[in-house]
Order: C-alpha cells, then sequence, then structure tokens
C-alpha cells in the first residue's frame, strides 16, 4: 500500500513538472463507441434494388448498419464550489471546458454533459445536451455553495442515477477541485479524475483508484489549458 501511494505522488509531480494540457485530456477523455448507423456507400444498390423489385420487398443485400465513431462517453463535470474555492477559477474552468469540447470531433449535435455544484451538499445539477445549452450555462454560470468539502455526494448521486438508468455505467467524472475534503472509501465502477489546483495537492491523501490531473492556478486564469 506505501508503494502505491509514492507511485501515485510521484505521478502527481510528473504531471506538474511536465505541464500536461488540460486541453489534450479532456479530449482524449471519450472512448471509441460502435454506433448504428446506415452505411449507404458500402453495398451494392443494383443488387439492393433488384431484391426489392422481385422478391418481395426482399433486399439481396442489407446495407451495413454499423460504424466506429469516437464519440464523447456521458459525462459529469463536479465543481467543488466550497469556501476555499474561488468562483472566478470555477468560471474560467467551464468555459474553458466548453471552448475545448466544442473544437473536439467527439462532441456530435446531441450529447450528454452533466455539470454538479457541490460543496458539503449537491448544490446544483444541470443536465446539457447541445452546444447551445453548454455555451448558455458557461456564459451565466453563478457559483452556488461555499460551506465545507465532501465529496461523497457526488459519487452516491452518480451511483443513483445510474441505477436508475439516467447515467451510462461507462460515464466519466472530472471533479475540479483544490482537493481538500472528505473522499469516497469505495472504488466506483466509473473513471474518476480530480482535476487540482494550488499547492495543497502536495500534502493530500487521494485515493489511489482516482486518476489526478494538476492545473496551475495563473494558467486555468489565462486560458493556458
Amino acid at each position: 500500500e506505501g508503494g502505491g501511494r509514492e507511485a501515485l505522488s510521484q505521478n502527481l509531480h510528473e504531471l506538474c513538472r511536465s505541464g500536461r494540457q488540460y486541453t489534450n485530456f479532456l479530449r482524449r477523455f471519450g472512448r471509441n463507441r460502435e454506433v448504428m448507423r446506415l452505411s449507404m456507400d458500402e453495398y451494392d444498390r443494383n443488387y439492393y434494388s433488384f431484391g426489392m423489385a422481385h422478391y418481395g420487398n426482399i433486399p439481396l443485400i442489407e446495407p451495413l448498419e454499423y460504424s466506429d465513431r469516437n464519440r464523447l462517453r456521458d459525462l459529469v463535470i463536479a465543481i467543488d464550489t466550497s469556501g476555499s474555492v474561488k468562483g472566478e477559477l470555477v468560471q474560467r474552468f467551464i468555459q474553458h471546458s466548453y471552448d475545448i469540447l466544442m473544437g473536439s470531433e467527439q462532441f456530435q449535435d446531441r450529447f450528454s454533459v452533466r455539470i454538479l455544484q457541490c460543496d458539503d451538499r449537491i448544490q446544483e445539477d444541470v443536465v446539457l445536451h447541445t452546444r447551445e445549452e453548454f455555451g448558455r450555462y458557461a456564459q451565466r454560470l453563478t457559483v452556488k455553495g461555499l460551506g465545507g468539502t465532501d465529496f461523497r455526494p457526488v459519487f452516491t448521486l452518480i451511483r443513483n442515477e445510474i441505477k436508475a438508468g439516467n447515467l451510462a455505467r461507462d460515464c466519466g467524472l472530472l471533479y475540479f477541485t483544490d482537493g481538500e475534503g472528505s473522499y469516497p472509501e469505495d472504488q466506483p465502477d466509473w473513471d474518476t479524475v480530480f482535476v487540482l489546483f494550488g499547492n495543497l495537492w502536495k500534502t493530500l491523501q487521494i485515493p489511489e483508484w482516482a486518476e489526478s490531473l494538476v492545473l496551475r492556478e495563473e494558467d486555468i486564469l489565462d486560458g493556458q489549458l
């Protein structure tokens, strides 16, 4: 166990030293998914038409209906809105996330991005399905919270929403935070990344099952992500 924490600490130092960019990270957070669609260029139309005309509307060759496309998974962005987190950082982070995702090929006309504001409880739960909805939210974001920090309510909500069928089981969670708070004890079934800022990460005991990405406050404010 000690070796695992040492490896995690070393990994965090490498992320900070290498200046790993949030832009590249977020674009990779999608996954390849097989999407049902008609592929009208991958079959012989003559055989298809002949069968429809002479065999009782039975096509000789069905059009291929499967194509491997890169789609964004159901994504949850949780924002730490405790008293130790600056509202301007939250607003800039959401705006940068919107800009990055809008420029990604993974983003289609409709998607599912769920944004949670949470201090020691869920303060806001918003589901966004279109570029227009996300854009309006990013522009009008009002930070709600400013209490203590407890990460567990977000994990409880996601678990319940997966059980209810409102979130995919392979969803991803990005948690923007200074990292100081109460973490869940049990590893979740979905990918979790704590996006950390400030200097507290050097002394934090982040769960071994969680991935971490360290950003500098000045880079968030300047848009250098």
